[in-house]
This record gives C-alpha cells, sequence and structure tokens, in this order.
C-alpha cells in the first residue's frame, strides 16, 4: 500500500484519508499508472519543495484533528465572506491575495476554480469542495512554477525553442525527439503550448508532480460524496442570472477600489513619486514590462492581467517621444490610465470569452454580449464580430480593444 501526501492509496478505488472531512469532496491523488514514456523517457516534475509549507498548513487543516476542522472551516468563512456557502473564482482571488500570496498566479488560481467547480455546474466552488480547491491550488501552482520558468518571454505561451531550452524542467534528455513532444502538447496546432495544454499534458502522460501522479479522475469532487453535504451549498432561491451577475459585480467592485486608490494617488505627488520608485527599481529613469507586470501583481492584484499590462505597456510607447521600448517617467500616469482602462476592456473581454482561452468565438460573442453590456440585435452582432475579426474565425483580445475605441463602446 502506497501512502500519497492527501490519503492513503488503495489499488482500483478512490483513495480517502480516513476523515470525513476527506468526503467533503477531498479525493486523493492517486497513482493512476506509470509516467508514460516520451521518446524513451519518462516526463517527472519537482517543484522543489517551493510549497512544502503551505502544502503542510493545508493539510493539517484537512486531517481530521479538532484543531485542523476549526482552522479549515475558519479559512472557509474567510473565503466566503458573504456567507452564502459558495464562492466565485474572484472570492478566491481574494482570499489567496490576503493570505498566501505566494500562490497568487492567475492561471494557476483559474485552472483550480475550474477544476473544483464542475459538480453543481453553477460555476461557483461549494463549501464541500473546499478540500478540493486547496488541493488543486497547490497543484496547479507547482504546474505553473515550472510552466513560467520554462516561459523566458513571460508571455504565458511557450513556443518550440522555449520548450526546447526546458525540457530538462520535464525530466525529458536532449536527445528525445523535442518536436513530437511539442506536438503532441500544442493541441490546437496553434504554434504555441498554452499553459492548459500543458496540464492536459501532464495528467494523459500521468506525469509524477513531487512524486505523485494526478488524472482528471482525482482533480474534480465527487457528485456522490458532495450529496452528502447537500446542506451547506447553494442557497435556495437563485437564479443562474442572478449568480451571473453577483461575479460580474464583485469583480466590478475591486476594479472600483483599485481605480479609486490610483486616482487618489495621482493627485498625491508625493504617494505617486513613491510609486514611481518602486517601481523603477534599478533608479535608471525607466520601467520595462517586466518591472511594471511585477510591481502592479505585488501592489494591485486586480489589475495583475497580462494581455492588459501588454496593451497598456504598448499604447503608452505609442503616447512617448522616444522609441527606445522603455516607458519614461514623464509618462507615469499615462500608464496608470491606460493599465485601468485595459483592464476595464480585458473584464469584459472575459465575460464573454467563456472557455478562457483568450480567444472570442462568433458563438461566444452572441451568446455574451449582453452580459458584456452591448445591446445589438442579431444581424448587428455579426456585423461587429466581422469588424473586429481579421480572418482568423475567432476575435483576440488587442482586436477586442481595437474595436472597443474605434466605435466608442461603452465600458
Amino acid at each position: 500500500m502506497n501512502r500519497s501526501v492527501y490519503g492513503t492509496m488503495r489499488p482500483g478505488n478512490t483513495a480517502y484519508g480516513g476523515s470525513k472531512l476527506a468526503h467533503a469532496g477531498l479525493q486523493a491523488m492517486t497513482p493512476r499508472a506509470a509516467a508514460g514514456n516520451v521518446g524513451g523517457a519518462k516526463p517527472r516534475i519537482s517543484s522543489h519543495h517551493a510549497f512544502d509549507e503551505v502544502e503542510k498548513k493545508f493539510l493539517e487543516w484537512i486531517s481530521g484533528s479538532s484543531q485542523g476542522k476549526a482552522e479549515l472551516w475558519k479559512a472557509w468563512r474567510d473565503i466566503d465572506y458573504n456567507g452564502n456557502h459558495i464562492v466565485s473564482l474572484a472570492e478566491i482571488d481574494k482570499w489567496v491575495v490576503e493570505h498566501f500570496m505566494n500562490l497568487y498566479h492567475k492561471p494557476a488560481l483559474m485552472r483550480a476554480y475550474r477544476a473544483s467547480s464542475k459538480v453543481h455546474g453553477d460555476d461557483y466552488v461549494h463549501k464541500s469542495e473546499f478540500p478540493v480547491l486547496l488541493r488543486n491550488i497547490v497543484f496547479f501552482n507547482k504546474l505553473w512554477a515550472v510552466f513560467d520558468d520554462m516561459d523566458e518571454s513571460a508571455d504565458r505561451h511557450l513556443t518550440f525553442n522555449e520548450f526546447r531550452q526546458g525540457m530538462v524542467a520535464l525530466n525529458i534528455p536532449d536527445q528525445t525527439n523535442a518536436h513530437a513532444v511539442f506536438k503532441e502538447l500544442d493541441r490546437n496546432n496553434g504554434g504555441v503550448v498554452l499553459f492548459d495544454e500543458f496540464c492536459t499534458w501532464v495528467a494523459k502522460v500521468y506525469c509524477p508532480v513531487d512524486s505523485s501522479v494526478y488524472d482528471a479522475t482525482t482533480m474534480s469532487p465527487n457528485a456522490k460524496t458532495s450529496a452528502q453535504f447537500k446542506h451547506l451549498v447553494q442557497p435556495q432561491g437563485q437564479t443562474q442570472k442572478q449568480k451571473t451577475s453577483a461575479r460580474k459585480d464583485a469583480h466590478s467592485e475591486a476594479l472600483r477600489d483599485v481605480e479609486a486608490k490610483i486616482h487618489a494617488m495621482v493627485k498625491d505627488k508625493k504617494k505617486l513619486q513613491s510609486f514611481w520608485r518602486s517601481m523603477d527599481v534599478n533608479g535608471n529613469g525607466l520601467l520595462s514590462l517586466a518591472e511594471i507586470d511585477k510591481r502592479i501583481s505585488e501592489t494591485y492584484p486586480p489589475l495583475d492581467n497580462s494581455p492588459a499590462l501588454i496593451r497598456a505597456y504598448k499604447a503608452t510607447l505609442k503616447h512617448g517621444d522616444r522609441d527606445d521600448g522603455f516607458v519614461h517617467k514623464h509618462d507615469f500616469t499615462v500608464l496608470l490610465r491606460n493599465i485601468l482602462y485595459f483592464n476595464q476592456c480585458w473584464a469584459v473581454f472575459e465575460t464573454g470569452d467563456r472557455d478562457h482561452d483568450r480567444r472570442m468565438t462568433l458563438q461566444e460573442f452572441q451568446g455574451g454580449s449582453a452580459a458584456m453590456g452591448f445591446q445589438m440585435s442579431s444581424s448587428e452582432v455579426l456585423d461587429e464580430f466581422n469588424y473586429m475579426d481579421d480572418g482568423g474565425g475567432k476575435v483576440l483580445f488587442n482586436e477586442f480593444c481595437k474595436w472597443v475605441g474605434q466605435k466608442k463602446m461603452p465600458l
């Protein structure tokens, strides 16, 4: 009998740690099979103990001890701050930022949220799935740490060259046919590997992560076990429309709060100067995209959306009078304004991008236009989609931003 860090393993069965809390959706990470061979190699991932401390804490919470139970449900009350027994992605983001900043990586949190909210089909994590959410947050952060290290350009996708240079992190020898492995990861044939594709591949080849193998059957809560805690879940009388509105309102509130703080800072020259110095870490009077990204993610997590930051950075460079690839001090307030604006664009774009692949199909635009705040007829939706699309059949964020600006669409 093998033992995983989340409970006792029993061949052929879903494994539990012997505690009733484990039945609240916490399936153990069961070794399904030996890692798949890739050109004779066996992929393996190590987090190099980067998350040991927080993982130990979560393990204590779900240990079944009196103290563990108390801390687990205290954490639940913190994350479910409105007390409705369900949490949205915005609530998860907020809780992680406030309590576990080292786990705050948006792609990892998005994957953890999606993997933990499948039972009820309402895009919420219910109280009975909270232990699963904790495990998934740690797991996908481990994957993100490896993916991010390989992603030298920090654009959240891997080119073939980046993948080939980073294969050592996956325990894949240099002599392996890198093209064949890359093609296996690049499921949509887009020429780059997205984080979602990377996660799917890790599960497909049963790649061990710190010696434990995960797959789709153990990454999601079980409907049968969750039913035991039906009295803890969704309150009665809440429609899908109300739930969608609540999620949108929560995110909008976070953006408004940050916007108010930045507007107040811009009016205070002393605070503005202090923020500039904290961002210009080497004191050369110039800001690179990396410096902007780092400081924004640390100070204003709701604005830490790479597509929006890249657009803001590029728009600020166009506004400036020097073509050197840096934001100069006299354009700092322009940068801040652009960061706010393009984050508003990103929030609207994500509302329509239902599968979160950073591309909007016509079906997504048709189904989400009203939720995005655009009142258009069916023919107008088709016309505007074709206006945005450069011929690829899907609308990218850059195309969406151009359309919003050109059409002066309300956000």
